[in-house]
């Protein structure tokens, strides 16, 4: 996982935890009481995970469009789209393979 995908992900979480930890208090006094007046855009702590889970869908989703892959994972793409590619050579050095070129053959 690189920098900016777990970058996306912190902030989700983050905001989840933050709105939670505001209303709820875990391990600290709630700083605001729960209830419908105090919450922001009527969303109850319950629901604020939907929000970060949103939130971090769509910051992944812009980073991944404005960034180029990472060579090697573009490798193993392409590696897994062109299947047999190399195996040939592998043949002559694992016996399995050798015999399984015989059948084929």
């Amino acid at each position: 996982m690189d920098l900016k995908t777990l970058t996306c992900i912190t902030i989700g979480l983050s905001l989840t935890l933050d709105y939670i930890i505001y209303f709820k208090g875990v391990f600290i006094e709630p700083f605001a009481a729960n209830v419908p007046e105090n919450r922001t855009l009527g969303i109850s702590p319950q629901g604020a995970g939907v929000i970060g889970m949103a939130l971090n869908f769509t910051l992944v989703t812009i980073v991944a469009r404005n960034t180029a892959p990472p060579p090697h994972i573009q490798q193993r793409v392409d590696d897994i789209r062109v299947p047999n590619q190399g195996l040939h050579d592998l043949s002559s050095r694992h016996p399995l393979l050798a015999f399984r070129d015989h059948i084929l053959s």
